[in-house]
């Protein structure tokens, strides 16, 4: 629908008026018709949006279309009176003295009042068990809302007197960053906090915490990435074959101020945080206001694929915005050193994060940004991925064979190849093939969830699609891993850093032109209302009700039990010298794991000094197994217990095994 202007019904041959007020109406024309589907519109969304507020159970009206039938013919017949009583209030006030102008005082009219039209999805989005378990439901709704409300917003502003606050003025920059330090320190407390507590109902585990815990510890001894939890062998195991986190070392100075896993929580929480500060910095270049910025910030700090893997262990993927963000924002600014510092500090702390950096340059490269910059920047990423995987990685593994994740790709493999390697082959030779992978409703799901927050924006321009093109490889390319396409889960970072920069290039465009200028505010103000929802609905700053972190709901108080449960704990693990080698069950790992030599319980291998269990997870399964292998040998005695844990001994006394051995459930 085009955007009628005002004046346009005083256009007659030369611009003069016309020569009746009743002729100009054919001139009105168009302009009444897009008034009638406005007043429509706003007729059918204003009364739908009163009715989903005051109904009982949106839920079963959502998903079964439960209503009573009062409620539902009262909400009939408010859209109906409601459309009829602005329609005879347009006809009498265009019949009683009609005058050429106030068809364009109709048009002003409904274009302000447009968006109540699509107010009836925010009773929806603020009611978390609407969407439950409906998730490519609640996403679509949300895209087609995002694009509704900003087309009205947009319409609305259109005919609005356009304000120009002084956007670089000092006070409006004091403001926007006392926002942003405020929205920033909810959000590193909140993580915190939360995080910590879920650490201690056992809501962590060997993989991933007690890994990168693990991984730490041998670090800060000078150990090069050694990590037992990582390869299940006593002998070694070097982390470097699954992940090239070299900038691990960066954070040891922190970790040795209180070595543990719950350092890391608080690490993962502050980083992602301040993350906010160099994308607000970006947009507020871009955008030219610091309000605009702030709003990023804000964007980025409530999207629910950014609180989630923040929930779910510790990750060094989950702390790329940071890094990638610093990144974008020197390269716009044309900070040489600082930019050539942070894009160096980014490659160390992941190996494809090279290749995420190598897609924006590219993309600054046919935008004509700095090309020389972002044509060196392009080819170092992509050298550095490759070194990475296909030779330092490889060098760091067993003999005879490395890892590299390729499970996760196992149909995309070309038959006789191996690897990431036969992936690109599936890629490059069979088109059909992998977009038939690509074409599954989790997926779409996925990037609805990620994008639909900032309007589909990069998405509408085709260049900035290459933006995408490593996080799909990496995360819509795999088959039959549903982490990598969930928003639970770390795999999202590789896409919300892309989406915020490809939306700030749109945006960015859009302001240049000044009669576009409000066309940004419109979207910053339906990427507003529209994240703020999804975020309520989602996460877990606005509500402590729906928010997952990886593969477990997130609980936000211990009960006395459970805090019994983690005093009883620390207790038996105070028993164990650090020099100790230790087995240990998956949830108990990462309270155990700040050693030299520590293994789960879901790995078989050598003996170990102790083996530390809880009783919960040692009822079945292939941690149970492992533990009574290793006490079928006779060579573990058990030398303590309480109510939920039992702790056992290599070459302790056997004579109280069986009764330990009952009391977990377990007849050997």
């Amino acid at each position: 629908m085009t955007e009628d202007h005002p004046h346009e019904v005083h256009r007659q041959g030369g611009g003069s008026a016309p020569r009746s007020v009743w002729g100009s109406v054919g001139q009105a024309l168009p302009s009444l018709v897009q008034s009638a589907f406005r007043i429509v519109g706003v007729s059918l969304g204003l009364p739908l949006f009163f009715s989903l507020l005051l109904i009982d159970d949106r839920k079963a009206f959502v998903l079964r279309n439960q209503m009573s039938v009062a409620a539902r013919n009262g909400t009939l017949m408010a859209m109906l009176g409601l459309l009829l009583g602005c329609i005879l209030l347009v006809v009498t006030y265009l019949v009683v003295r009609p005058r050429p102008e106030k068809f364009a005082l109709v048009s002003r009219m409904t274009r302000v009042a447009l968006p109540l039209a699509w107010l009836w999805p925010l009773p929806l989005f603020f009611d978390w068990k609407v969407f439950e378990g409906r998730g490519l439901l609640r996403v679509v709704v949300a895209a087609v809302w995002g694009f509704g409300l900003e087309r009205a917003l947009r319409s609305c502003l259109g005919v609005l007197p356009e304000t120009r606050p002084r956007a670089s003025s000092r006070n409006a920059r004091l403001a926007s960053w006392g926002v942003v330090f405020a929205c920033v320190s909810y959000f590193v407390y909140f993580c915190i906090k939360y995080t910590i507590i879920e650490h201690r109902r056992f809501g962590t585990a060997g993989f991933d915490l007690g890994l990168f815990d693990n991984v730490m510890f041998n670090l800060a001894r000078g150990e090069w990435f050694h990590a037992t939890v990582d390869s299940g062998n006593l002998n070694g195991g070097n982390h470097l074959q699954y992940h090239a986190n070299f900038l691990a070392y960066l954070f040891v100075p922190f970790y040795l101020l209180s070595p543990g896993s719950e350092v890391l929580l608080i690490i993962q929480a502050v980083v992602v945080g301040l993350a906010a500060i160099p994308f607000y910095l970006l947009a507020t270049r871009k955008l030219g206001s610091p309000w605009f910025g702030a709003a990023f910030a804000y964007f980025f700090l409530i999207h629910e694929g950014i609180q989630s893997p923040v929930f779910f262990e510790f990750h060094f993927l989950t702390l790329s915005p940071f890094f990638v963000g610093w990144v974008l924002y020197f390269f716009d600014k044309g900070a040489k050193w600082p930019l050539l510092g942070v894009w160096a500090l980014t490659l160390l702390l992941r190996e494809d994060q090279g290749c995420i950096l190598s897609a924006a340059a590219l993309v600054c490269l046919l935008r004509r940004e700095r090309p020389l910059w972002a044509l060196m920047g392009g080819v170092v990423g992509v050298f550095w991925l490759g070194l990475m995987r296909f030779v330092v990685m490889p060098w760091n593994g067993p003999p005879g064979g490395f890892h590299q994740h390729s499970g996760i790709f196992q149909a995309m493999i070309a038959p006789g190849s191996h690897g990431f390697g036969g992936v690109i082959k599936t890629l490059a030779t069979n088109p059909p093939f992998s977009i038939e992978n690509l074409l599954e409703a989790r997926k779409l799901e996925y990037v609805l969830a990620l994008s639909a927050p900032f309007l589909l924006l990069p998405f509408r321009v085709g260049v900035l699609w290459i933006l995408f093109i490593p996080a799909s490889v990496f995360t819509l390319v795999t088959t039959n891993y549903a982490p990598s396409v969930s928003t639970r889960f770390q795999y999202s970072m590789y896409w919300v850093s892309m989406l915020i920069f490809g939306s700030l290039l749109v945006l960015g465009d859009w302001a240049k032109v000044p009669s576009m200028r409000r066309r940004v505010s419109a979207a910053i103000g339906a990427m507003l209302v529209v994240g703020t929802a999804l975020s309520f609905d989602g996460g877990g700053l606005f509500q402590k009700n729906t928010l997952v972190g990886g593969f477990r709901k997130i609980g936000f108080a211990a009960t006395e039990a459970e805090q019994e449960r983690y005093e009883e704990l620390l207790g038996l693990a105070h028993q164990i010298p650090q020099t100790a080698s230790l087995w240990a069950t998956e949830s108990i790992v990462p309270h155990v794991s700040t050693r030299r030599t520590i293994r789960t319980l879901r790995q078989a291998g050598p003996a170990t000094d102790y083996i530390l269990v809880w009783k919960n997870e040692v009822r079945g399964g292939e941690q149970a197994t492992t533990f009574q292998r290793a006490v079928a040998t006779g060579r573990y005695g058990v030398v303590a217990k309480t109510k939920n844990f039992q702790l056992w001994r290599l070459g302790a006394d056997t004579e109280d095994n069986r009764d330990a051995l009952r009391a977990l459930g377990i007849r050997m």
